[in-house]
């Protein structure tokens, strides 16, 4: 049988090993945070211009619609809608 002595040391190591792990793993993690940032920044990211000349096939129009919307010269002398009135 394992001593009470023996199982608090144990148990001491443990959680210096799980400690150790999580800082490993803490460190990890903000390198990476650290490399996805830098590939988000947008300052990094190279634009290219292309001119593109579109082709008459290339164009379509579709419905066309018109909306109207009534307004008049308010007695104030500023616009107001005129079916407020």
């Amino acid at each position: 049988m394992f001593s009470e002595k023996g199982d608090v040391a144990r148990a001491g190591e443990s959680l210096e090993v799980l400690r150790e792990r999580y800082a490993a793993l803490v460190r990890e993690v903000e390198i990476e945070a650290e490399k996805l940032a830098a590939s988000l920044d947008p300052d990094s990211i190279r634009l290219e211009r292309i001119s593109l000349t579109p082709r008459k096939s290339d164009i379509a129009i579709g419905d066309i619609r018109l909306a109207w919307e009534p307004w008049h010269m308010g007695a104030d002398g500023f616009p107001a809608p005129a079916w407020q009135a």
